[in-house]
C-alpha cells in the first residue's frame, strides 16, 4: 500500500467550526502533520481572498483548490495554476431566470463578485465569507461573458425548481452542486473538486493514491470519492456516507479533521 503525502480538505464544515474559525486542536495536529513532511492544503468553494485568511493561518504552501475545483492557485501568491469558467449561454439564461425563484444571485469573476443590490442576504453571505461585493443592477444586463461561477441563496425545494427550468431552456445538464443547505452553485462542465484534484496530483507527481481527502457536503462527494483515502466529519451530508472509507467520530467544531490526521498520518 502506498504512503499518504497530502491531506487536502474542505473548509465550511469540515474544517472549520460554526463560527467560522479552525479549532485550536485542528491547528496543532496540522502543524504537527507538515512537520513530519506531509502535505496540506485546502479545496474549497471559496474565492481566493475568502480563503486566504486561513491559508495564512496554517502556513499552507501547497496549492490550493478554489470555486469548488473551477480554480487551482498558488497559496502565496493567488497565482491562478488552472481555471475552467461557466460559458456564456449558461450566464445569461441562468440570470434571466433566477428571479423567477425567489433566489440572491451571487456572480464570481477575476477575482470580484457582483450582485444586483446589497439586501440582508447579501449582507449574512458576506460576513461569513469575509468578502465584499459590488452591486451592478441588472445582472443580465452587467454580464457579458464567461465567469467562474454563480452563487444562488435559496431552498432545496426552489433549487430543484430552477434546476429543472433551466435544464428545460438550455435543453442539456448544467453542473450544479448544492454546497451548503441554502448555496446551490453553478459551475464550469465537467469541474468537481475531485476532477481539480487529479489535476493538482498530475501537476505535483502525486498518485491519487497518495491522497487523503475529507469533505462534509454534495460538493465534496468527487473528491471524497477519488482520493485514495476519503473521509467525512460525522456531521457530513447523509449522501456521502457511502462513498467515505472513514467517517470520523468527532464533527468539525470538535475537531475532525485532527481525528484524521492522528488516525492515518502521525
Amino acid at each position: 500500500m502506498l504512503a499518504y503525502k497530502l491531506l487536502i480538505s474542505d473548509v465550511d464544515g469540515t474544517l472549520v467550526d460554526g463560527k467560522q474559525k479552525i479549532p485550536l486542536v485542528n491547528k496543532e495536529a496540522i502543524k504537527r502533520l507538515k512537520e513530519k513532511g506531509f502535505y496540506f492544503s485546502l479545496a474549497t468553494g471559496r474565492m481566493f481572498s475568502s480563503a486566504h485568511s486561513f491559508i495564512k493561518e496554517l502556513e499552507i504552501d501547497f496549492p490550493v483548490i478554489l470555486y469548488n475545483g473551477a480554480q487551482i492557485v498558488e497559496s502565496r501568491t493567488g497565482k491562478v495554476i488552472y481555471e475552467k469558467k461557466v460559458d456564456m449561454d449558461t450566464v445569461q439564461k441562468a440570470l434571466s431566470l433566477y428571479r423567477e425563484f425567489s433566489l440572491e444571485a451571487l456572480v464570481y469573476d477575476k477575482g470580484d463578485i457582483y450582485v444586483e443590490e446589497i439586501n440582508e442576504t447579501i449582507e449574512e453571505y458576506m460576513k461569513k465569507d469575509q468578502v465584499q461585493v459590488h452591486p451592478v443592477g441588472d445582472l443580465s444586463r452587467f454580464i457579458d461573458g464567461e465567469v467562474t461561477k454563480l452563487l444562488l441563496i435559496g431552498s432545496e425545494k426552489k433549487f430543484r425548481a430552477f434546476r429543472a427550468r433551466l435544464e428545460k431552456i438550455l435543453g442539456r445538464k448544467v453542473n450544479l452542486v448544492q454546497s451548503e443547505e441554502t448555496y446551490l452553485e453553478i459551475l464550469p462542465v465537467g469541474v468537481s473538486k475531485g476532477e481539480a484534484l487529479e489535476v493538482l496530483a498530475t501537476e505535483y507527481g502525486l498518485k491519487l493514491q497518495e491522497i487523503v481527502a475529507i469533505g462534509d457536503n454534495q460538493n465534496d462527494l468527487e473528491m471524497v470519492k477519488r482520493a485514495g483515502l476519503g473521509a467525512i466529519p460525522r456531521n457530513a451530508h447523509p449522501q456521502l456516507i457511502s462513498a467515505a472509507d472513514y467517517v470520523t467520530r468527532k464533527s468539525n467544531s470538535e475537531g475532525a479533521v485532527a481525528e484524521l490526521i492522528y488516525e492515518y498520518f502521525i
